[in-house]
């Protein structure tokens, strides 16, 4: 990507690409970062931070795993008042390979403001440990790097829960489903506690988009159909920018 492209792709994020939304107070900032990753991107997340937003959930980071510990390190630096917490998997086979053969690395990352939020837990979605293909002497677990769960307590001792998710892509269906059950076990786990989920939904909320064009479009509508029936419960409040993000 030349410069010339690289500049109006900032511009472009800097209108459509970033959500921003104000839930009460305070406020909750979210973006895919995709695709060009923390390493394309660092000076537009670094802007992002500066804004001091309490909440910050990043998807689609591409942070290997050897890096994690030097992004956390250099983003302390800069802004120790946060509390960062990142997930990363990298994805095996060689459909997941780009052209320079490298794999796809899926990160999420997850920053409270200490001032908002003294204290801070990272809490995995998954109970047990996964039946999925082991690498390296250890087994993945489904959704590792496409989610992220941390634990704070709220001016009147309760928990708040801040769920940050990358779902799968649309023609994906299966791996969407069992994401969606993993974190609707996990909360009935944590019953009459207020949990906040964040990112990127690779779907719309009812009414939010319609006349899907070939050839995904019957992918498409079963996305928006599982994201609407995981919202259906009474309890849930949805919140949606208006624009294409």
């Amino acid at each position: 990507m030349g410069i010339a492209d690289k500049s109006q792709w900032y511009v472009h994020l800097s209108t459509v690409g970033r959500l921003t939304q104000t839930i009460s107070d305070p406020r909750i900032s979210s973006w895919n970062v995709g695709p060009h990753g923390f390493r394309g991107g660092r000076e537009e997340i670094f802007a992002l931070f500066e804004k001091g937003h309490p909440i910050i959930c990043l998807q689609d980071l591409r942070i290997p795993d050897d890096k994690v510990e030097a992004v956390k390190s250099k983003l302390h630096a800069l802004f120790p008042h946060y509390w960062i917490y990142i997930s990363t998997a990298m994805i095996n086979g060689a459909g997941s390979q780009d052209e320079r053969g490298s794999h796809y690395k899926f990160t999420t990352l997850t920053a409270l403001d200490s001032h908002y939020f003294p204290s801070a837990t990272h809490l995995s979605l998954h109970p047990r440990s996964s039946k999925g293909p082991k690498r390296g002497g250890a087994r993945k677990l489904p959704a590792a790097g496409r989610s992220i769960a941390v634990t704070t307590k709220t001016k009147n001792g309760g928990n708040l829960h801040i769920m940050n998710l990358y779902q799968f892509t649309a023609n994906d269906g299966g791996q969407q489903d069992m994401v969606w059950k993993l974190i609707y076990a996990w909360i009935r786990r944590h019953p009459g506690e207020r949990v906040i989920l964040i990112g990127d939904m690779n779907g719309s909320i009812p009414g939010g988009q319609h006349n899907y064009t070939h050839p995904m479009e019957k992918s498409l509508v079963e996305t928006d159909d599982r994201l609407a029936k995981f919202c259906a419960n009474p309890k849930c409040t949805i919140s949606s920018p208006m624009e294409f993000t």
